[in-house]
């Protein structure tokens, strides 16, 4: 079974599946690295396979985003990363 991926508007879909539109709106380096990534979750089994892999820094955030998760799309001093809400199958 693969992750699948629901995203938060029609703008970070494009983002991230029409890497055409990421180049344009990122910087080149930030939008082959976004989508390793986004390809990296879709084939995955889960997300302990990805926190498992130190360069993306898997960490869950406080405050208002609490429950929410960041990945760090192309290393810690970029400033990029990939907002993520976890559900299991149900949806929850």
């Amino acid at each position: 079974m693969t992750i699948k991926i629901q995203y938060h508007d029609n703008n970070v879909k494009k983002l991230c599946t029409n890497f055409k539109k990421a180049k344009k709106d990122l910087p080149a380096k930030i939008a082959e690295k976004l989508h390793a990534l986004v390809n990296l979750i879709e084939s995955s089994d889960n997300l302990q396979d990805i926190a498992e892999m130190k360069i993306y820094h898997l960490h869950p955030l406080k405050g208002k985003r609490k429950g929410q998760y960041a990945l760090d799309i192309a290393g810690r001093s970029t400033g990029y990363r990939l907002i993520i809400i976890p559900v299991d199958k149900n949806g929850n």
